[in-house]
């Protein structure tokens, strides 16, 4: 188990994602009566703007803020990633007709957990589903578990949140680490939760707490085991 904790770790990604200092500053007046926007907020109606770095800015053209790290998303969650690391954003890729592959810049968590639940669903078999571990592919993995009836995917795509939005998952085992590591922003202490990625015939999940780089926070669980779902969107 030790090893394979050791290789698996090698696949997730261990880039510690910096923290955006955010300080706010007045966005100027450009005529059209959304002053101050920055201030405090985003809107989140985002258009094409995007800063030199190509993550996105918020509404008002005036404005060069981006969002980080801590700060609330549309969704009313905690951003706990901002992609640093590509200019275009991340991919969030579907296979399904669920929803359109399309680019993201961030993730955010729920502010409260949803409930444990076992991974599975009792009466239908999810031997043969494999899913996949990288960043960007929580959604998709979801919409797979969700054509087996699996609960804990159940439980995500029921889940609406602060804002009543409609596109929350539940994370892969990537962006699952990336809460970890930002479990203080996010308001976990402790608890084992489920990711969406499967490792053979067995799930892979997070121990909270531990320290992200603890070899024994990573978790192989059976499928059947109640584990705790923190659901998130990529945006």
């Amino acid at each position: 188990m030790k090893n394979t904790k050791n290789i698996f770790r090698i696949f997730v990604t261990v880039a510690i994602a910096v923290s955006m200092a955010f300080t706010m500053a007045a966005c100027g007046d450009d005529g059209n009566g959304d002053d101050g926007v920055c201030t405090g907020t985003h809107n989140w109606a985002w258009g094409t703007y995007e800063s030199g770095s190509g993550l996105r800015s918020c509404q008002n053209k005036n404005c060069t803020e981006t969002a980080g790290i801590g700060d609330t998303g549309p969704g009313g969650g905690k951003i706990f990633y901002v992609e640093t690391e590509k200019a275009g954003g991340f991919d969030v890729t579907s296979t399904t007709t669920a929803f359109t592959s399309y680019k993201a810049y961030y993730l955010e968590a729920a502010p409260a957990n949803i409930d444990a639940v076992r991974w599975d669903n009792a009466t239908v078999s999810s031997s043969s589903l494999d899913t996949d571990g990288i960043l960007g592919s929580g959604r998709n993995n979801t919409h797979l578990m969700h054509e087996f009836e699996a609960l804990a995917a159940r439980r995500c795509k029921e889940y609406r949140g602060p804002n009543n939005l409609e596109d929350w998952f539940l994370p892969s085992i990537n962006e699952l680490y990336e809460i970890l590591k930002q479990k203080s922003v996010v308001g976990i202490t402790t608890g084992i939760f489920w990711s969406s990625t499967t490792f053979l015939n067995s799930i892979w999940a997070y121990d909270f707490s531990k320290d992200h780089q603890a070899l024994d926070s990573i978790i192989e669980s059976n499928k059947t085991t109640a584990r705790l779902i923190r659901a998130v969107r990529a945006f």
